[in-house]
């Protein structure tokens, strides 16, 4: 497994983040520091923030997602969605390697539940606005349609706030 670090956008020194990645590296954690700190953000956001939020709404396995054309074509909406506002926010990603690389840590983590899929389960506050909600909501900024991030993201307040509210 590789830890990605990207450098800060507010001048911080190249040096500090190399030596953070030097100091995972000798505990025996491989690490890269690169570039762009938002392409790390982003390529994160389109593994977990999309599986994170669709599994824990179907109550879905990763394995389980990928073993469903259902759920495969619900996360290929929500990750070009993610991809189309990303772009808008200037950020710019190899999509077929963000994709392929999230699709090959899916079939590699097989039967595992998310932590958002095991909140859901345990009836605790998600992530969900700062995953699939945030794409949402800059998406609503830069006028970049989300539908599907948009139905994801009501499904799980809904559900979150079914556990609060009276009936």
């Amino acid at each position: 497994s590789l830890t990605q670090f990207g450098l800060p956008t507010n001048g911080a020194d190249a040096a500090s983040a190399q030596i953070v990645g030097d100091v995972f590296t000798e505990a025996g954690m491989r690490a890269e520091v690169l570039p762009d700190v938002n392409q790390v953000v982003w390529t994160k956001a389109a593994m977990a923030g999309t599986a994170g939020c669709l599994t824990a709404v179907a109550q879905l396995t990763i394995g389980d997602m990928v073993a469903s054309p259902e759920a495969m074509a619900t996360w290929r909406q929500m990750i070009d969605e993610l991809f189309a506002v990303a772009t808008a926010e200037g950020v710019e990603l190899d999509q077929d390697t963000v994709a392929e690389h999230a699709l090959t840590t899916y079939r590699t983590v097989g039967a595992h539940w998310s932590s958002m899929a095991v909140g859901i389960r345990e009836r605790r506050r998600t992530e969900v606005d700062a995953l699939c909600g945030e794409i949402s909501r800059l998406g609503a900024v830069h006028g970049s349609p989300t539908p599907v991030n948009d139905t994801v993201t009501n499904l799980m307040r809904a559900i979150e706030r079914s556990w609060t509210d009276a009936h």
